[in-house]
């Protein structure tokens, strides 16, 4: 964690609008914060997918696990070719 956490990880957001490939944002409507950040991601990200878990929390692949690998692998489905 001294190393590779949140606090010590440089910040990429400026980098967001460069990336050409698609992104699935995933977070769960109770999660507030994680909400916002994807709120945030979405806007700057020129490919990007945002679903938000109705009733869930931050742990959406725990409290949400058939769901969620649904949603995952229809996106990498769809966007295997790129």
């Amino acid at each position: 964690l001294r190393g590779m956490g949140t606090g010590m990880q440089p910040s990429w957001w400026g980098e967001l609008s460069r990336l050409g490939m698609p992104v699935l944002l995933m977070s769960g409507e109770l999660d507030q914060k994680f909400c916002r950040l994807a709120e945030e991601m979405e806007e700057r990200l020129p490919y990007s997918e945002w679903v938000v878990f109705s009733n869930a929390g931050h742990a959406i692949h725990v409290e949400e696990r058939e769901k969620f690998g649904t949603i995952v692998n229809g996106f990498l489905s769809r966007h295997s070719d790129t």
